[in-house]
């Protein structure tokens, strides 16, 4: 099934479809999911600092790829972002010959949709050949910290994306993922290794079989909160970030936000 670009997913796939994202609010705490996704009219959240860098990030990522000058992606268009244009030229020195050289970008913001117990769907931030032409999923991620790169690989997104091209019929054999730290630091020049890590990873069945199950389990708890079971409160770190803890706390005024994109 192909998911058209100018629909919302769920207006297309229906109610009962759900995203990683939506995944990851529900394992993380149930209260988020019933604030972000459980009622008709969904709760949303400015974006933060760090979310509008990340978004910018993939863009001008997503343009270089392409062919594009990351400088002056989208037209003539000033980005604003003078952090985002230094993570861009860093990035650039970087992977430049390894990238160019061997890689093939076949497709930017890649709309995935395959059918479990309900329909699932995401965009992958790529889809691309490598030398020897086998076929990966690119996914980019912006971070404070390179040390957050373990929980990334330990992540169901990859291997859910993974099994959706493949059911699509894309010859997926795993992901190419491109973390990049947004650290830039004021007095000292940095090397290039410190703020990129770029790791590929082959998905096997068993990969697959274990992000199934994390998708069957939140599928069903969803069905049983929304069916009258009271959500989980996870009280904890990601309290400082949730766009859910205002009103999960009953305060007045939201907190700000502060995460990954």
């Amino acid at each position: 099934m192909l998911l058209p670009s100018d629909l919302e997913p769920r207006a297309f796939l229906g109610e009962d479809a759900i995203s990683f994202s939506e995944l990851s609010t529900l394992a993380r705490c149930e209260a988020a999911w019933k604030f972000g996704y459980g009622n008709t009219e969904r709760e949303k959240s400015n974006p933060s600092a760090a979310m509008k860098l990340g978004s910018e990030v993939h863009r001008l990522w997503g343009a270089w790829w392409t062919g594009g000058d990351f400088s002056t992606a989208d037209g003539d268009r000033d980005t604003g972002d003078e952090k985002a244009q230094w993570l861009m030229e860093r990035y650039r020195d970087r992977y430049f010959e390894e990238t160019l050289d061997r890689l093939t970008m076949l497709e930017v913001e890649k709309p995935l949709v395959a059918k479990h117990v309900s329909w699932f769907f995401g965009f992958a931030d790529g889809l691309l050949v490598d030398e020897n032409g086998e076929m990966w999923i690119a996914e980019l991620k912006t971070t404070d910290s390179l040390s957050k790169v373990t929980s990334l690989l330990q992540s169901a997104q990859m291997p859910l994306y993974v099994w959706a091209a493949r059911q699509m019929g894309y010859p997926v054999v795993g992901s190419m993922l491109d973390v990049i730290r947004t650290f830039k630091p004021v007095r000292k020049e940095l090397p290039l290794e410190e703020s990129f890590d770029r790791r590929w990873i082959r998905t096997s069945d068993e990969d697959i079989d274990g992000a199934l199950a994390q998708l069957t389990r939140a599928w069903w708890t969803r069905r049983d909160i929304r069916n009258g079971e009271a959500p989980l409160r996870n009280v904890g770190p990601a309290c400082s970030w949730c766009f859910a803890c205002a009103p999960c706390f009953q305060l007045d005024v939201a907190l700000e936000e502060d995460t990954e994109f």
